[in-house]
């Protein structure tokens, strides 16, 4: 985890090997304030969200990380997120994407992904 915002995860996993859910939901309502903070269009986050392998591990039950998940997807709204699962050598593929050239006609497609966790 390398952005500011999910310090307190990192920091709070580091000292009890657990994270309590406000955690996780303060951090990422903090996330999606820089993220339209920065007016990006396109920003690429690791499979850290939506932290269903997470909650597993940490042993909630279905109950827990439905409400979970309802809380998250309110907190993220502003952002539109769309989940993209890659299959094959996903460093090629975002190298790839990412070097591809600014082109005049492309409209808002031209601003480079900017951010990556």
């Amino acid at each position: 985890m390398t952005r500011p915002q999910f310090a307190a995860v990192a920091e709070e996993f580091k000292a009890t090997g657990a994270v309590d859910l406000g955690t996780l939901i303060a951090t990422t309502a903090d996330f999606v304030d820089s993220v339209l903070a920065t007016g990006d269009d396109v920003v690429i986050a690791g499979a850290l969200v939506p932290f269903l392998p997470t909650l597993l591990a940490m042993g909630h039950g279905e109950e827990t990380i439905d409400a979970f998940t309802t809380d998250l997807t309110e907190v993220l709204a502003p952002v539109c997120p769309v989940m993209v699962f890659l299959d094959g050598n996903a460093e090629a593929a975002l190298s790839r994407a990412a070097s591809c050239r600014v082109r005049p006609d492309a409209g808002h497609r031209n601003k480079p992904m900017a951010h990556i966790i």
